[in-house]
């Protein structure tokens, strides 16, 4: 899902547990952009259960990395 995005995003796997190097790694990237992943993210996550968690999860790594998102 989040390969479509344009920019790298920290995801979800149920086999590997995420660390807090690997989402500082991630850095900050530019507002604009940001701001509309995670708009589409919020609409992909409300209208697919299947993708929720993983969305929902992407959404709080950008909001750890950016506190102003």
């Amino acid at each position: 899902m989040s390969s479509n995005f344009g920019v790298p995003l920290v995801v979800y796997s149920k086999g590997k547990t995420i660390n807090a190097k690997e989402v500082l790694a991630a850095g900050p990237r530019p507002q604009p952009i940001m701001e509309t992943v995670l708009i589409t993210l919020m609409h992909v996550g409300l209208h697919s259960e299947k993708v929720e968690l993983e969305a929902v999860f992407m959404i709080c790594v950008v909001s750890a990395v950016d506190s102003c998102q």
